[in-house]
């Protein structure tokens, strides 16, 4: 799939070029709730803070300028349009969940874990870079199998506990979680271990 509009969508404020074409916010907006970055409760066609505040989220955690317009032919734009085709994993450290997808359509949804208030997992936009199914941290000295490297030693991974580990997460328990990984249940991690495959993309969406 390859994403073209026929003028800037989101925050119009600092360009003249028309835009916030009905046809073109409708695509952006519907590829971007595919991939959970925007949550779809509006007119479809319709331009809100709401969405302009997104596509400044996916901008930042791609290490764009977050001046929430997405432009023809733009950085921004292409960065999306590399999501629409093949898989995509997608971590939500608000939630402690991760979704994947393939060709914009779901195919899992976990809970996970995520790096504790010391060890934060860096949000950001990857790829996995590395696949290991049995493997040992040599620095903390813990098994990480089906692990999945996306950033230097950052990888997705089984652990134990982290169905419990999550909902405390999700509660305000900060100082609970990994040293900055993606732990995943051990039937879940060999299950997305099995699907995933190198370059497969890795969205850490903020907190925030």
């Amino acid at each position: 799939m390859t994403l073209k509009l026929s003028g800037p969508v989101g925050d119009l404020f600092k360009t003249k070029n028309k835009g916030n074409i009905p046809a073109d916010v409708e695509l952006i907006k519907t590829v971007m709730a595919k991939l959970g970055l925007f949550k779809e409760n509006e007119k479809s066609n319709q331009v809100s803070q709401s969405f302009i505040e997104a596509i400044k989220v996916f901008q930042g955690i791609c290490g764009l300028t977050k001046d929430g317009r997405i432009d023809p032919g733009g950085a921004s734009l292409k960065k999306l349009d590399n999501l629409c085709t093949g898989k995509v994993i997608v971590v939500k450290l608000k939630r402690q969940v991760l979704d994947a997808y393939d060709n914009l359509g779901a195919v899992y949804h976990f809970d996970c874990a995520s790096g504790d208030s010391d060890h934060p997992t860096p949000p950001g936009y990857y790829q996995i870079e590395r696949m290991e199914k049995i493997y040992r941290s040599k620095q903390y000295d813990a098994q990480m199998n089906y692990a999945m490297f996306f950033h230097r030693g950052y990888a997705i991974h089984m652990s134990h506990a982290v169905g419990v580990t999550s909902v405390l997460r999700t509660w305000g328990f900060e100082s609970l979680g990994s040293h900055g990984c993606v732990r995943l249940p051990e039937d879940d991690a060999a299950t997305l271990f099995k699907w995933a495959q190198i370059q497969t993309y890795v969205i850490i969406l903020p907190k925030n």
